[in-house]
């Protein structure tokens, strides 16, 4: 029998998030650089050229931390209660961390770990992802050229292979 006026309990569930956003700025000094010169230059701005330093470059690096919560519950008795932490952290200029753990409170640990490292070299890049817990267990590393990601050297090991291409 339908009963519009008598709602029952089906499930529950809550989610929350907190996501913290930053950046800040690095100068480097650029390396020394012979500048061309020009056609009727005379010895002397010759001599400037020459001993000139290379410019000072500003690099914008951001980070960020991301905190979710899950808790939910149904009539029949399943019940899921999570908390995932993740952080994108460039400690140089050229390196970047990208942090990832979940932990399970029914299970009492955590279920997932994964890190993972990347570097950029210029018209190359590099990238190492290790999963230290979990069921997809294992690490991934490649290298490739930026314009032609077809050109690339990898090696994996466990089940990320086919998660990330």
């Amino acid at each position: 029998r339908l009963n519009l006026l008598s709602p029952r309990w089906l499930s529950f569930s809550l989610d929350n998030r907190i996501n913290l956003h930053g950046s800040w700025e690095e100068k480097i000094v650029g390396t020394k650089e012979a500048k061309k010169e020009t056609f009727g230059q005379t010895a002397s701005s010759k001599k400037e050229n020459r001993n000139t330093e290379g410019s000072l470059k500003t690099v914008t690096q951001s980070w960020s931390i991301n905190i979710s919560h899950r808790f939910s519950q149904t009539r029949g008795g399943s019940k899921t209660h999570w908390i995932t932490f993740s952080l994108r952290l460039p400690f140089t200029p050229k390196w970047l961390l990208n942090y990832h753990a979940r932990y399970d409170f029914t299970e009492r640990k955590i279920t997932e770990q994964t890190f993972e490292f990347y570097r950029d070299m210029h018209c190359w890049e590099g990238r190492f992802t290790w999963i230290a817990t979990g069921y997809r267990k294992g690490y991934y590393f490649r290298i490739n050229i930026k314009a032609l990601p077809e050109i690339k050297i990898e090696k994996s090991r466990g089940g990320l292979r086919e998660m990330f291409f």
